[in-house]
This record gives structure tokens, C-alpha cells and sequence, in this order.
């Protein structure tokens, strides 16, 4: 039997981060050449990271490079010595008709002649906090508030592309209001902001007014530099607030001549509209397109603006219970203008997220249509009229989250399944922006497949346009990533306890973790890992963990039975599923149908102890685990909050007003834990950062205020210095193990051990 400080070990193999980091032969992330018959991936090996070029048409993989013999050149130019295993190389390029590798590496720009084994500098290489042109030979940086060009051939004499700037009214050094004290506390520069045209010599920027935004703050009481407590503020509204930020759209080209879009001032509630993804250069570059959509979500508008002279008219607007560009989970909003005037969009006006074609005239067409929903655009052949795309939820008897890939013409017919395989197709989204990885080649022609479920780890192939598999690029072993004596994560799924308020089927759908060393004449406590808000899902769908199946993977590691699931109000469902937590936040995802889950699942399970049931999350997963243990006190007897958003009143207003509508003192009173704290009894450990500059610790400390006045016990672990992100820590992860450990399984905890970072 495994000893409990064995088992402590073994969880923190399983940590953030750190399973999938030893995953060998993991999925292919793509850079494909121009013609698309060549494209190089980085991969894991037993020696550590390869490059290898794909032949598509000779249907053959190799070496990129000779990664011995670079190594050691470098070595002898730098003076220093490289591991072919683990050279330091970013910005991979390959030109097939030279043979040339270029790459970047310890701050400069080089090229590889791979069959003479030559070498040559070519100068230094931009920063990371530089927007590189698609073109590779410019890029622009912000020097405070004004936005700075910098060119390979003149690296050394930057040039200012704006000198009006001032400070919180600057051009492009505005992205988000959620990690400004990140960044100062690390003394770095973000990335600015911009989209650049396609040819190159032009870029939109948001020139962002931050002045009127209302401050907040967070007190460092352990600063580096002394025992002075320090104030750090920042920007940050909030729901209610009147003043947000308000952007200008700009178009200023490599010789600094300017361009203002002729729009009434963006609101700028939490992101800006080009960090978003929201705007689009057309091909020729004399119009960008940009989403707009008011506070409530309620209203969105597509904006086609002309470059040259900043005259702006609205292609499409749309209007609904809740109008969102796509779900969160989805990352980009789903629009493309054809060359003809003609639109791609994505809306669920159906009830369903689906494609539409829209005419110049707003007449729309339905490409795709039924119960299930178009997840993602992959690539549009405009000259065939054929889209590829992503898709869940359509396929019989197939969990519906699960994407797969799909072919459609644009008048909707011939619509085709491409990769028939029930698992997780992992897509790298078509977003009309130049470079990066790309699952599909830019003829369209053929499409990089990685697929992997829960208990089965990643494969790669590469399909044609048909979806007919060409070859196997790579099989992942997951070597000792995964402990041999710990159960493979099982799916389940179960009816929702009022599916007439959702969506055809209404089944809820999640992942069971059985205990290290699994017995099932024992009985073992149960750990729901919660999340709960409404803008993403938490159970994994693939092998590539996310945070919430980290956890669950650590608490099954250390003897307890593991649970996630999404319920009612979350995404990637139809509108109703989704409008079901809409105004009400306080459901988190629907307590009733979690706890429901738990005992449905322990019914058949003997093993799962019912008397001995606890929650623990995150961010929105420590809100809805407070919210949960005062619900349901009989049924929750221990839980752990870390950085919980407790009160949307207090949080950032893009999200609380997305999902719990403009401020109303009833309503938002109705979600804030503070008012239900009272009712907890059972044991709660809440954790948050001092220095949480997107979650305030002052959340959590409006729910300690609360459990004090009515005299309630509980935990509370405030981490110095420490941000949003507490599950990186090796200490608070300890202490969650810790506290479940001793309350949960009712035993002493090992001595404190060293549970390395990540």
C-alpha cells in the first residue's frame, strides 16, 4: 500500500503544468510554408525537443535540421555550450527552395545551411514585447504612452509613430484592466496592442482613455525593497461604474500618416476590441472590420470601416437575450467579409450557434442548422465556397462537447463529417490574422488532426480536405507522466433535474476520478473540483489537462474520489443552456443538479462515501464553493476558496455585466456571498493573494466580515506577493491537500516536504 507521503509526492508530479510538460510525442502544432507542401513542428522526444519537416505530397517526415551540429556551432560563436535536446530557439522558419532554417536564439536573428553545416548572424532580433509585421522585417513597441516603429535595418534608431500620448490616454499600451500590477511588479512591457495590414505597411491601434476609470488598489506588505508596506493602483471599473474606457480606432502607416475611424468613442470594459480579436484588416487592406457590442451583451454591431478616410457603416446588427460574438470558451468571434461584400457569421438566433451566409443587403442564409453547434472557423475557400469548421454536439451517442471537424458549402449543402473518430479534435482557430500555427495549410488542401480523449493520450495525423488520413504524424507516450496505479479518468453523463429548461437532451456531462490504488471494497471521501461560471467548461475533453482536471488528477492521487462537471448556465450548449444562469450568477452552473450528480454517481458506486463530501475552486470556482457550502451545509462538509470572486459588484465590469446584466442593486445583492456566508457550517479554508490584482483579496475579505459578525470558524491563508494564479504555488497547493487530508480523510498529514515549482 502507498504511503500517504508517497502519495503526496505523486501529487505533486501532477501539479499545473507539470504532467503535460513530460508528455513525449505530444500533439503537432504546424507552421506550414506559403505553397503548403512543407511544414515543420516542434516535438517532445526522449532526448527533448526535435524539429521535424513534414514532405506532404511525398508523404515523409525528417530532421529539420541537424540538431548535434548546431548546437555546436552556436556553441563556437556564442562561446558558450548548447544541448541539441534543448536548444533555445523561437521564430522557426524554413525556405525549402534554399534549404535555409532561420530562427531566432539568445537575441538575434540566424540562418542554418543544414547539408554545409553554415552558420551566419544576421543582427539582433526584436523583443519580446515587440508586434513583429507579418512580413518579419518591422515591428512596433510602446515607449510609455506613444507608439515606437523599429525596423531590421535600422534596429538601433527606432522611430516614434505618435508623440500625443499621455499617460492612461496612449496608443496601443492599453490591453486589459486585469494584470497592470502583474506586469509593473515584473518590470515588464506588454506587447502592444495592434493588428497590422496584411501587406504590412499599415497598423490599427486603439488610442485607450483610461482617465476618468476609477482606481483600485492593492497593498503589497511585503515589498523586496523594505518593510514599508506599498500601494500599488490601477484602473479597474466596475459594474455600476459610469466611466469606462473609451477607445479610438486608428490606422497610422510606417511613415506615421494617421487615420481615426469615424466612431463614437468603444466602451473598453475589460479588454480592448484588438486584444480581443475583434477587428480584421480585408485582404487588400482598405476596410477593417470590427465587432462592437454594448455593455449587456444585448446588442452587437459588425463595423466595415474604410481605411483611407475613417468613414465607418454597420454591415450587420444584432440583437437577443444575450448577444455574445461567441461563447468565452471559443476565444474568437466567428466573422469573415468575402471578397463580394458577402458575410460568414456566426449567431445563435436559432436557439443553436450556427454559420450564416449574409448578403450586402442583411438577407441571411443558414449554412449550418439542428441542435448542435459550430464551434470554430478553420478555413474558407471563398473561389470553391466550401468552409472548414468545428463543430460539437451533432453526431448520435457522441458526448456533446466533444469537437469534431466538418466540410460545408456555403449555400449549406454537402455538409460532411472529416474526422469520425468520438474524442477531442483539437483545432488551432482560423482568425484571419497572419502567423502562428495553424492546423490547416493555406490552400486549404489538407488539415493537421490532433485527437485525444481523457483516458487516452494525443494522436496526430495528417488528412486531406476529404478527411482521409495520409499519415501518422505522431503517437504521444505519456512515459511516467501518469502513475500506474491510478485509474484513467472515466466520462459520465446523467440527466439534468429540469432538462425542459435547456436544451433537446438536457443531460449534464462530466469526468469521475477514481483513488491511487483503487479498491473497491473501501470506501473513499469525495472532492468535487468546481468551477461553475458561465464563460468556460470545466471537465476535460482531452488528454491535455486543464487546471480544474489538474486538481482532480492531485486529489485522486492523494485517496479521494474526484468529480467535475458542467451544469446548467455554462457554454458550448444551446442559448437556453446557456441564458439558464443569465441575471443569476449565484446558480454556479446549477448546485442543485451538482449535488444531485454526487449522489446520482455514488448510487451505483458503494465506494463513494457519501457522508464525506467537500468542494474546492478558484477564481469563479472559489465563489461557487461558498456559495455551495452555504446551500447545501448538510451535503458539503469541507471546502477550499482560493481567490474567490465573491461579488460581481466587485469584479470587473465586462464580465459581471455580460452575465448578471447591468447593475441592480436586488440583483447583484442576490449573488454576493457575503450575504449567504452565515449559513456555512461546515470546515472552509479561504486562500487569496494580497498582491490579486484581477480577483481583490477585498472580495475575500468581505466574506471573512461576514462569517465573523455571525460568529462562524473558518480558515483564511492570505499568500504575500502572490496573484490570481495560487495553484502555481508548491506552498498553497500543500496546504489544500493539507486541509483535506485532516478534515476529509480524518488523518494526520505528512511533514511538510518540498513540492517543487513548476
Amino acid at each position: 500500500m502507498t504511503s500517504l507521503s508517497d502519495r503526496y509526492a505523486i501529487a505533486a508530479t501532477l501539479g499545473v503544468r507539470k504532467r503535460d510538460a513530460t508528455l513525449l510525442h505530444g500533439p503537432v502544432q504546424a507552421q506550414w510554408a506559403a505553397d503548403g507542401r512543407y511544414f515543420w513542428y516542434a516535438t517532445r522526444d526522449s532526448s527533448g525537443t526535435a524539429h521535424v519537416l513534414v514532405d506532404v505530397l511525398a508523404r515523409q517526415q525528417r530532421p529539420l535540421f541537424n540538431a548535434e551540429a548546431l548546437a555546436q556551432a552556436l556553441g563556437r560563436v556564442l562561446g558558450k555550450e548548447f544541448v541539441a535536446g534543448a536548444l533555445p530557439l523561437t521564430s522557426l522558419d524554413f525556405d525549402a527552395a534554399t534549404s535555409l532554417v532561420g530562427f531566432v536564439a539568445e537575441g538575434q536573428r540566424w540562418s542554418w545551411h543544414d547539408a554545409v553545416s553554415s552558420l551566419q548572424s544576421l543582427g539582433p532580433a526584436f523583443r519580446p514585447e515587440e508586434a513583429v509585421a507579418p512580413s518579419g522585417d518591422a515591428a512596433v513597441f510602446n515607449l510609455g504612452p506613444n507608439l515606437h516603429l523599429r525596423t531590421l535595418a535600422r534596429m538601433d534608431k527606432p522611430r516614434a509613430l505618435t508623440d500625443d500620448g499621455e499617460t492612461d490616454w496612449g496608443y496601443g499600451d492599453f490591453t486589459e484592466f486585469m494584470h497592470q500590477v502583474d506586469l509593473r511588479l515584473k518590470g515588464l512591457t506588454a506587447k502592444p496592442s495592434v493588428v497590422w495590414s496584411p501587406d504590412s505597411q499599415r497598423l490599427a491601434v486603439m488610442r485607450v482613455d483610461l482617465r476618468q476609470v476609477a482606481l483600485n488598489h492593492v497593498l503589497q506588505s511585503v515589498p523586496a525593497d523594505g518593510v514599508r508596506p506599498k500601494l500599488h493602483s490601477y484602473r479597474y471599473p466596475m459594474p455600476g461604474d459610469a466611466k469606462r474606457g473609451e477607445g479610438e480606432l486608428w490606422f497610422i502607416g510606417r511613415d506615421g500618416d494617421r487615420v481615426r475611424a469615424q466612431l463614437d468613442p468603444l466602451e473598453c470594459s475589460g479588454f480592448t476590441h484588438l486584444a480581443q480579436g475583434y477587428g480584421r484588416w480585408s485582404e487588400d487592406g482598405h476596410h477593417f472590420d470590427l465587432i462592437d457590442h454594448s455593455r449587456d451583451c444585448k446588442t452587437m454591431r459588425l463595423w466595415r470601416i474604410d481605411t483611407q478616410d475613417g468613414s465607418a457603416r454597420v454591415l450587420i446588427e444584432e440583437q437577443g437575450p444575450v448577444v455574445l460574438p461567441a461563447p468565452a470558451i471559443m476565444e474568437r468571434p466567428m466573422f469573415h467579409v468575402l471578397a463580394d461584400g458577402r458575410m460568414i457569421w456566426w449567431s445563435q438566433r436559432s436557439g443553436w450557434g450556427h454559420l450564416y451566409l449574409i448578403a450586402p443587403d442583411g438577407a441571411a442564409q443558414a449554412i449550418t442548422q439542428g441542435p448542435w453547434l459550430a464551434r470554430s472557423l478553420l478555413h474558407i475557400d471563398e473561389a470553391g465556397e466550401q468552409i472548414l469548421f468545428s463543430a460539437s454536439g451533432r453526431e448520435v451517442s457522441v458526448d456533446p462537447y466533444l469537437c469534431l471537424a466538418y466540410r460545408v458549402a456555403f449555400d449549406g449543402s454537402g455538409l460532411r463529417l472529416l474526422t469520425p473518430e468520438p474524442a477531442q479534435h483539437e483545432f488551432i482557430r482560423y482568425d484571419g490574422v497572419q502567423g502562428g500555427p495553424a492546423i490547416v495549410s493555406p490552400d486549404g488542401q489538407h488539415f493537421v488532426d490532433n485527437h485525444s480523449t481523457v483516458s487516452a493520450p494525443p494522436q496526430s495525423v495528417l488528412r486531406d480536405r476529404g478527411g482521409s488520413v495520409l499519415m501518422t504524424l505522431a503517437v504521444a507516450d505519456p512515459g511516467t507522466a501518469w502513475p500506474a496505479t491510478l485509474p484513467l479518468p472515466e466520462p459520465f453523463s446523467l440527466p439534468a433535474l429540469h432538462p425542459e429548461n435547456l436544451d433537446d437532451s438536457g443531460d449534464l456531462w462530466g469526468v469521475l476520478y477514481k483513488p491511487l490504488g483503487f479498491d473497491p471494497q473501501q470506501r473513499y471521501p469525495i472532492i468535487e473540483v468546481i468551477y461553475g461560471a458561465p464563460q468556460t467548461v470545466a471537465a476535460p475533453k482531452a488528454w491535455g489537462n486543464n487546471v480544474y482536471a489538474n486538481v482532480a488528477e492531485q486529489l485522486a492521487a492523494l485517496g479521494f474520489v474526484a468529480v467535475i462537471m458542467d451544469g446548467p448556465g455554462t457554454p458550448c450548449r444551446s442559448l437556453a443552456f446557456q441564458l439558464d444562469a443569465y441575471g443569476r450568477i449565484e446558480s454556479c452552473g446549477g448546485l442543485p443538479d451538482h449535488v444531485n450528480a454526487i449522489r446520482h454517481l455514488a448510487s451505483t458506486r458503494p465506494w463513494m462515501d457519501l457522508d464525506r463530501v467537500g468542494l474546492v475552486g478558484g477564481s469563479g470556482g472559489g465563489n461557487a464553493t461558498v456559495r455551495a457550502m452555504a446551500t447545501f451545509p448538510d451535503f458539503y462538509k469541507v471546502g477550499v476558496a482560493m481567490c474567490g470572486n465573491h461579488d460581481q459588484a466587485a469584479y470587473i465590469a465586462a464580465w459581471g455585466e455580460r452575465y448578471q446584466g447591468l447593475y441592480d442593486e436586488t440583483r447583484y445583492a442576490n449573488q454576493a456571498n457575503q450575504t449567504v456566508a452565515a449559513k456555512i457550517v461546515g470546515d472552509l479554508l479561504l486562500i487569496h493573494g494580497d498582491m490579486d490584482n484581477n480577483v481583490h483579496p477585498g472580495m475575500t475579505m468581505q466574506v471573512v466580515d461576514a462569517m465573523i459578525k455571525a460568529d462562524r470558524n473558518f480558515d483564511l491563508l492570505i499568500v504575500p506577493n502572490a496573484g490570481h494564479m495560487l495553484i502555481l504555488l508548491p506552498y498553497v497547493e500543500r496546504r489544500l491537500f493539507d486541509y483535506f487530508v485532516s478534515r476529509l480523510m480524518g488523518v494526520t498529514p505528512p511533514r511538510p516536504h518540498a513540492m517543487t515549482a513548476p
